[in-house]
């Protein structure tokens, strides 16, 4: 499957943290239409594709710090590491200039979550006598990616557009929930595949904990639960929309299959390039079931 992907151009889309970035912009383009809005290329979708290309780009930067120059040959972003320098200034002022255009509330929400992002990626915590990154206790690692996107692609869009438009309070909060575990059950597989890494580093994440298999089954579940609450969610809401809900079983129904194959891939395509791919399958799903079945 991967080896079809296995192109420079794809590599570059990849590595270049443009396909990442596109893939935030359509999940906060899915929390809009999920509502029964239209697509919005407004202040916040451009500075969370900007913040999230500064955000991969100095994580990618940082992992570097400790790595030989030959090792660092190897590597797409090693060899271009002043594109990811280039990338977090330019991404970062991008950012500055678009936070005053945003409301007040989105502000404060966004603030919050910038916080986790950068101790995410960043090492700005003291531990065992040196200074780590969130995202090096493994642990803590899985739970705060899906903490930090589901503020970023669901919180955020909230906020922005009108949390009435989300069935209040509660509506907003299943909504929230089932994004954080779309997210939490496309990321496992990732630990799945830095198994063998993590435990270079010291680093126990839930595969070592649970196992392969396990962690598999804990990601069908989230995915299980995560179309449940959908359905709940548009049932709670005025926003019932039967098309948006077979949209959103259909994507996690892929992302399970895709899931089902994690223990025997080990091109980072197949992760970064196709399952971090059905964010935007998500999107593009639901604008055709927006679009075709109003």
């Amino acid at each position: 499957m991967t080896a079809y992907l296995n192109h420079p151009i794809i590599n570059a889309l990849i590595y270049s943290n443009l396909w990442i970035a596109l893939c935030a912009l359509a999940l906060c383009q899915s929390t809009y239409l999920i509502s029964g809005q239209s697509m919005q290329f407004d202040a916040l979708t451009l500075l969370v594709f900007f913040a999230t290309t500064a955000t991969y780009a100095l994580a990618r930067l940082m992992g570097l710090r400790n790595l030989s120059e030959n090792v660092r040959q190897k590597l797409w972003y090693g060899r271009n590491d002043w594109l990811m320098k280039t990338q977090v200034v330019l991404s970062g002022f991008a950012c500055a200039v678009l936070f005053f255009y945003l409301k007040f509330s989105v502000q404060i929400a966004l603030i919050i979550g910038a916080i986790v992002i950068l101790l995410y990626s960043l090492p700005l915590l003291p531990r065992s006598g040196k200074w780590v990154r969130l995202r090096d206790i493994g642990q803590w690692k899985i739970f705060l990616i899906a903490i930090s996107w589901g503020m970023t692609t669901a919180v955020l869009p909230i906020f922005n557009i009108g949390i009435e438009h989300y069935g209040g309070f509660s509506g907003a909060l299943i909504f929230l929930i089932e994004r954080m575990l779309f997210i939490f059950a496309i990321t496992l597989p990732f630990d799945i595949r830095d198994m063998h890494y993590d435990a270079d580093f010291g680093l126990t994440t839930l595969p070592h904990l649970i196992g392969i298999r396990n962690t598999q089954h804990l990601s069908y579940l989230c995915l299980l639960i995560a179309s449940f609450l959908s359905f709940l969610w548009s049932w709670h809401t005025a926003n019932f929309h039967f098309p948006n809900v077979i949209a959103i079983g259909s994507c996690y129904l892929f992302c399970a299959y895709l899931i089902s194959l994690s223990h025997r891939q080990h091109q980072d395509q197949f992760f970064t390039g196709i399952i971090d791919g059905s964010m935007i399958l998500l999107f593009l799903l639901l604008l055709i079931s927006s679009s075709l079945f109003i």
